[in-house]
């Protein structure tokens, strides 16, 4: 929650004054908390109040937490909003703030997203985030779209505070909520000002996955431009949950909350206390780097899948790389060699210390490449990292005091549970299945041996998640999900599917969980002859190879030239003229809007009112938003001329395609490496005809050229042609990886809407009702106006 804020503080001077760059000051003149920190912290207490009445009821509420939830948000986000009037509530939410007779007012604007923080922060389980976000957005974004950009926000905060790398975060929304099709660097220049879920939202959520660091997140977010301080506070949240904040700018931040709003936070941080492990970006990565058990002891080895990329770019972009590490090591009696490196003991070793192990590992790779994987595959990295998770955690002591086992599938649950005291741990089991429930309660007094094995056990190194990993998948079979809880609030989920980590039998033990014994097989060890691969049968594989990459060449350029300009075309003739619509009165209210905001200063200030300078000042601060309107003037321009052009029958499609699949056979530079310039000149005249629907131009280039044959064989014939079914291969994985980037990004994205007359009624009833809200917010802004000018 406190990197929204941070977000929204740091955003505020730049939300109608654009910073296109990253190099600014965090903290200026003209910073302050906006509606963006008020409502977010509204939301807090709310969430605070509502399970302080169900205290029990951490995972799955029922309806009435759900409607009293609803009631206290409502109740709260007036109660304090409307203690600040002049915060930068837009005309709707300022009009349901003070209405006596709230109700949701099918709002799908950022503000949904911008305020869910908290949800993130407190939920235990996906299920959970996705209810709550769900119940505190509702009460004024009930717009599906507002929903889903709430719900995307609060799973991205949940992921990021329970150890998802961001890839696993990034995948997670490209499936479920936005396709995530673009870099921030590639849209800055025409972004534009927009206060919806939809562009917003996902623009946040990229500035994350881009950022290295929690400050980086800002100030990417601050330098998109748009509606800076929304987005940097939905940047912001997710932020923090995945690097931490800083001290010194939590300390800072703190300082522009007046009492009452510093009040709501310090009880919101003792409700729901700050992961304060500063080693938290590296040691997320511990239960990675073991290996995993699936059902009938079937083990798959952690560097089966184990993220070395992201892990190397998360520490070569952290702060913790020692820039001394030589020196640090010499004092520890080290030499710089991976035999007294690796067998340094880390017990009673500090963090500089560690960290100058972990950076010597790095430096040693830099020197012979791939000799970090040696680290890894030792258990050297994983020992660091432990050693890093407990000085973290010894920073602030904690004891266990509940323990929670669900464990079970199709047949039924049984629930095992521990509660620990001073005196005795008091172990109870509860069976459902579809015949009977069974309750079991039992005490052991040797408190300190429960307390020992279940440290033993750190599950603070234990992921989030555990799903089925490598070949063998299980459709049935063990789930168990358990829940960890700390005298100090901490509580540390996880879970699996038919998958468990290293140490999971000593928890079984302690609960006496007996697990059926399985036959031991002796596996007879068989001798593989691998023959040298036949000269005839090589050849045919790469000729094989060449075919299928020219036909996936073919499918990647028909969905990119072809297939997604139609859908664009028909997506544009079909809508694009009532978006048009709704994105030129928005940006005239948001012009109004700022023109109020400078006729007000003018007032405060005593200064007369020249409308002139002001329309040309509005004109400069609007070019943006005007550019963005002349930009989809010629999309619409050329999408109706694409509707004109003469199309070709199916005979010519076919001979098209034939022929262009022929000369990507024959031309393609990544089929033949060492193409003439003339001869790759004439490939990408190819390329544009069969864009251009050109036939006639690629009959030509078709009578031009022969396919290549291939080598006859010779003594290094051979080993050539290993290499080309090699390079092939890697070649054809691109272009399928390639093919399904496409298919998962707009206007793809948009097929399945411009093939259904009634998903195109069902989002023009939609942006009709939208341009209807829209032009009653105009009306009111331009009679605000005319008063303010009496």
């Amino acid at each position: 929650m406190l990197g929204a804020i941070i977000g929204d503080i740091v955003g505020s001077r730049f939300e109608f004054n654009n910073h296109r760059n990253k190099k600014f000051d965090l903290f200026a003149e003209g910073c302050f908390a906006t509606d963006d920190s008020i409502m977010t912290l509204a939301v807090a207490k709310a969430i605070m109040e509502a399970m302080k009445i169900e205290k029990q009821s951490n995972r799955c509420y029922d309806h009435d937490f759900h409607a009293r939830l609803s009631d206290l948000t409502v109740k709260y986000m007036q109660e304090i909003g409307r203690k600040y009037p002049n915060c930068g509530f837009d005309g709707m939410f300022y009009k349901w703030v003070f209405s006596d007779d709230p109700n949701p007012y099918n709002s799908y604007g950022n503000g949904a997203a911008m305020r869910v923080s908290p949800v993130g922060f407190v939920a235990q389980s996906e299920w959970e985030v996705e209810h709550l976000a769900e119940t505190v957005t509702a009460v004024t974004h009930d717009h599906n779209e507002g929903i889903k950009g709430a719900t995307a926000t609060a799973v991205a905060i949940y992921m990021a505070r329970n150890g998802a790398l961001k890839i696993e975060i990034r995948e997670r929304i490209a499936r479920d909520y936005y396709p995530l099709d673009f870099k921030i660097d590639d849209i800055r220049a025409t972004y534009c000002f927009n206060e919806t879920c939809q562009e917003t939202v996902p623009q946040a959520l990229e500035c994350f996955f881009e950022s290295t660091s929690f400050e980086d997140s800002i100030r990417i977010a601050i330098s998109l431009g748009g509606d800076s301080d929304t987005i940097a506070a939905i940047t912001g949240a997710i932020a923090e949950a995945y690097y931490g904040v800083p001290e010194d700018i939590k300390e800072k931040a703190l300082t522009y909350l007046d009492d009452e709003l510093r009040t709501i936070y310090d009880e919101w941080n003792a409700f729901s206390p700050l992961n304060g492990e500063q080693f938290r970006v590296l040691t997320k990565y511990i239960g990675r780097l073991s290996d995993r058990t699936m059902i009938d002891d079937y083990t798959v080895p952690f560097w089966d899948y184990f993220p070395y990329s992201e892990f190397e770019s998360e520490w070569i972009y952290s702060e913790f790389p020692c820039t001394n590490y030589g020196e640090v090591l010499s004092e520890m009696g080290i030499a710089l060699n991976y035999d007294q490196i690796t067998a340094k003991s880390v017990d009673d070793l500090n963090a500089k210390q560690v960290l100058a192990l972990i950076t010597s590992a790095f430096r040693n790779d830099h020197f012979g490449n791939g000799v970090i994987v040696k680290y890894f595959r030792s258990g050297a990295m994983l020992k660091w990292l432990k050693r890093l998770k407990d000085i973290d955690w010894q920073k602030k002591p904690r004891q266990i005091t509940e323990v929670e086992l669900e464990l079970g599938g199709m047949g039924g649950y049984n629930t095992y549970r521990v509660l620990l005291t001073d005196e005795t741990a008091k172990f109870s089991l509860s069976i459902l299945n579809y015949d009977d429930t069974k309750m079991k309660v039992y005490e052991n007094n040797d408190i300190e041996f429960v307390r020992r094995t279940l440290d033993r056990m750190h599950f603070e190194y234990w992921l989030s998640s555990y799903p089925q990993e490598g070949e063998m998948q299980i459709c049935d079979g063990e789930q168990w999900n358990l829940n960890i809880t700390y005298d100090d609030g901490t509580v540390i989920s996880s879970g699996g599917d038919n998958t468990y980590p290293e140490n999971w039998n000593a928890l079984l033990e302690l609960f006496g969980i007996n697990e059926e014994d399985e036959e031991q097989n002796d596996v007879q060890q068989v001798s593989v002859v691998v023959p040298f691969p036949n000269f005839e049968n090589l050849k045919a594989s790469v000729e094989k190879l060449r075919t299928e990459f020219s036909m996936l060449v073919l499918e990647r350029d028909e969905l990119l030239y072809v297939e997604c300009k139609n859908i664009e075309m028909a997506y544009m003739l079909a809508i694009g003229g009532l978006e048009y619509k709704a994105y030129e009165i928005e940006c005239a209210i948001l012009r109004l809007k700022r023109k109020a905001e400078l006729i007000q200063a003018k007032k405060n200030r005593q200064e007369k009112v020249v409308l002139s300078k002001m329309e040309e000042l509005l004109d400069v601060e609007f070019a943006e938003y005007q550019a963005k309107l002349n930009e989809q003037i010629d999309k619409m321009n050329a999408a109706l001329e694409r509707s004109h052009c003469e199309t070709l029958s199916e005979e010519e499609t076919r001979e098209l395609k034939k022929l262009y699949r022929a000369i990507v056979k024959s031309l393609h530079p990544d089929i033949h490496p060492n193409l003439s310039e003339a001869k790759i000149q004439l490939f990408q005249n190819a390329v544009t005809a069969y864009e251009n629907g050109d036939i006639n131009g690629l009959r030509i280039i078709s009578a031009m050229v022969n396919e290549p044959a291939l080598p006859e064989e010779k003594p290094d014939v051979i080993s050539q042609l290993i290499n080309e079914k090699e390079r092939l291969s890697k070649l054809l994985q691109i272009v399928k990886d390639r093919i399904a980037e496409i298919k998962s990004e707009h206007p793809y994205t948009m097929k399945s809407l411009v093939q259904s007359p009634e998903k195109i009624e069902t989002r023009k009833a939609e942006l009709e009702a939208s341009i209807k809200q829209l032009n009653e917010t105009l009306v009111a802004y331009t009679a605000k106006i005319e008063e303010m000018l009496r």
